[in-house]
This record gives C-alpha cells, structure tokens and sequence, in this order.
C-alpha cells in the first residue's frame, strides 16, 4: 500500500529536522524543488509595509481620540453646544 503525502517546507532548517525523521523512520521520499511564483511590486510593497508596521513602537503617541478632542477644542463648530 502506498500513501503520498505532499508538504510544502520553506524553512531550510525544517526540511532538515524531517529529511532526518524520515531517513530514521525508514519512510521512502523524494524531495522536489519547487519555485515560488513571482512577487509583484506592489505585493512587495504592502509586505515591506506591513514588516515596517510590526516594529514600530506607539506606545508613547498616547490616545488617538485624546489627543483629537484637545487638538479641536478650541474651534468653533456648528450646532456645538
């Protein structure tokens, strides 16, 4: 009886941990190098984007609405009571 079973690794390291599960395991497979569809320029802007956004500290900017409601109190609004 046979079972295929596809994995898709992209962490080198990773592929190492299981080539050598399987070899001690005694399992039969084939590894196959498989490109990654290409990128385009704006896909690769929204991931540089998002990477810049996952580091930036706003701790210290405070609250947003806070910070609104001060920045507008001194204007003069219609229907303002």
């Amino acid at each position: 009886m046979d079972l295929v079973v596809e994995l898709k690794i992209n962490n080198p390291d990773d592929w190492t941990l299981i080539e050598g599960l399987l070899k001690r395991l005694k399992v039969s497979f084939s590894k196959k190098n498989v490109e990654s569809p290409p990128i385009s320029k704006e896909q690769k802007l929204i991931d540089e984007f998002y990477a810049l956004l996952e580091g930036a500290d706003v701790s210290n900017y405070g609250d947003p609405v806070e910070f609104q409601r001060a920045a507008r109190e001194d204007v003069i609004l219609p229907f303002r009571d």
